[in-house]
């Protein structure tokens, strides 16, 4: 459900974007924008797990750098029945977690 929500609302974006484009420049400015519309959303579909990561400075663990949670994500995404995810600690002292990047089959 997660997946649609997505795919709606980068439509809509996608959908204002051309009408502005098309009150903006006619059928060419309609066309420009959605070219334009779908090369950011294909950056963004390829470059937004890595963009999330780099914004908090995160950088990607290793099981034996911090095999505990490994651990504890690997049990959870089992019960979960979703694929091994790459883990990444970011230096903040608040607590958090957050999920980027796309889901890949198992």
């Amino acid at each position: 459900m997660g997946g649609f929500k997505v795919f709606l609302l980068m439509a809509a974006l996608t959908a204002l974007f051309v009408v502005v484009g098309g009150s903006l420049g006619g059928r060419e400015g309609m066309l420009i924008a959605f070219l334009m519309a779908a090369a950011m959303n294909l950056f963004a579909w390829f470059n937004s797990g890595s963009a999330a990561l780099r914004a908090y400075q995160a950088r990607v663990v290793t099981k034996e750098e911090a095999p505990q949670l490994h651990e504890f994500v690997d049990r959870l995404r089992q019960q979960a029945g979703l694929p091994m995810p790459r883990l990444a600690i970011a230096p903040q002292p608040q607590p958090n977690a957050f999920a980027s990047g796309r889901m890949t089959a198992a």
